[in-house]
């Protein structure tokens, strides 16, 4: 099976809780994809036993918004794709949580005061 753009998986609108991730599965060699979607560590190379969004549906583009992240926290994200074959991963991005601004300056002003 093959993930098309292995270095184009990518996550975009990142947040301080969520980040829109892309991939897509260009062929199935032949077996049909049981699951796809993306999967993400805080700790190192992210598999299908991390953190996981499963998206529905078999070849093709797909998107999805993965949730519960941490603020200002650098993830490792990786789309995959499962058929009876195996697992097929794309490459790795590595990504940071958006960092929250306001928080920060108001932890700023009351050590200040």
């Amino acid at each position: 099976m093959l993930l098309a753009n292995k270095n184009e998986v990518t996550a975009t609108n990142i947040t301080e809780t969520t980040a829109v991730c892309s991939g897509e599965v260009t062929s199935d060699a032949g077996y049909t994809v049981t699951e796809r979607g993306f999967c993400w560590s805080s700790t190192g190379p992210p598999t299908t036993s991390s953190s996981k969004l499963i998206v529905a549906g078999t070849t093709g583009p797909f998107s999805g918004t993965i949730t519960g992240l941490t603020l200002n926290t650098m993830y490792y994200l990786r789309a995959y794709a499962i058929n009876s074959q195996g697992t097929g991963f794309s490459s790795q991005i590595t990504f940071y949580s958006a960092f929250n601004l306001n928080l920060n300056l108001n932890a700023w002003y009351l050590f200040r005061v």
